[in-house]
């Protein structure tokens, strides 16, 4: 068995940034905030070194995202609450992944859409894609933290607790549908009003329960058309429209290989189900 493992090197970039970061007091009251080279670098070695501890792959490949985002194009506000400043290393970190670790950029993807693209190739089209000559049975692993992430279904590895565990294609789906209904704030995704993840208060972790419970096909059904008037029926029901629903879930909808055309590598816009 052959094992690829896909990271999500933006989480090692702003980490490996923060930990780079400096921050001085002079003599003079004058206070600086700086980044070294060397220290960004030492952490980043520190990180991919654990990863391959855990993970034991043949093949790793850094995946970073690209400047610009394709989800901007119709949805101006995405990510347009993120205002805090960068830390100093970060562009320089981007760089190293991208020309000295030979990490993978794809053009207005975010480092998500490509991992969820090369987590859903075809044996064949993924080794034609990284232009690998092996016959071995292939096993892709991601490594990541980010929830968004668990919409994808494959072996994953979590960057922190170095966990690897199985997200099933029931439990995959069940994740996207949850973030169409919440949104992501984080991400400045807008969703229903009330609704949130289990991690959050009490109030808005019982709404969407009981929702869920109140339209069992949401979780038992995925791409249909009754799923997705179910999805619909539940956004009217509080105010919104069937383009409110839409809107959020080609926002959270992580791209894969049925939503990407390798030859032109232009991603297809995803469709709730089959002739919508």
């Amino acid at each position: 068995m052959f094992r690829i493992n896909v990271i999500d090197s933006d989480v090692l970039k702003y980490k490996c940034a923060h930990i780079a970061d400096v921050q001085t007091r002079w003599p003079n009251g004058v206070w600086t905030w700086h980044g070294t080279e060397p220290r960004a670098l030492l952490a980043l070695d520190k990180e991919i070194r654990k990863i391959e501890d855990t993970v034991q792959a043949d093949l790793y490949i850094h995946i970073v995202s690209d400047a610009v985002l394709f989800r901007g194009n119709f949805f101006p506000d995405y990510k347009a609450n993120r205002k805090a400043q960068k830390p100093v290393m970060t562009t320089f970190l981007g760089e190293y992944l991208l020309n000295e670790m030979s990490a993978l950029q794809m053009q207005g993807l975010e480092a998500d859409d490509l991992i969820g693209i090369l987590m859903t190739m075809p044996r064949d089209v993924l080794i034609d894609f990284l232009n690998l000559d092996i016959e071995d049975e292939i096993e892709v692993i991601l490594s990541t933290i980010d929830k968004d992430l668990n919409t994808i279904p494959g072996l994953h590895h979590n960057l922190t607790s170095r966990e690897i565990y199985t997200v099933s294609e029931a439990d995959a789906n069940a994740m996207l549908t949850k973030q169409i209904l919440t949104g992501d704030r984080v991400d400045n995704i807008p969703g229903i009003k009330g609704f949130a993840f289990p991690k959050d208060d009490a109030k808005t972790k019982n709404k969407l329960e009981k929702t869920l419970a109140k339209f069992p096909i949401l979780l038992e059904e995925f791409e249909t058309k009754d799923w997705w008037d179910a999805i619909v029926g539940v956004y009217r029901s509080e105010g919104l429209s069937e383009r409110d629903a839409l809107v959020t879930a080609e926002l959270v909808k992580i791209l894969t290989f049925k939503e990407w055309n390798v030859k032109s590598k232009v991603y297809k816009r995803w469709k709730p189900y089959d002739g919508y």
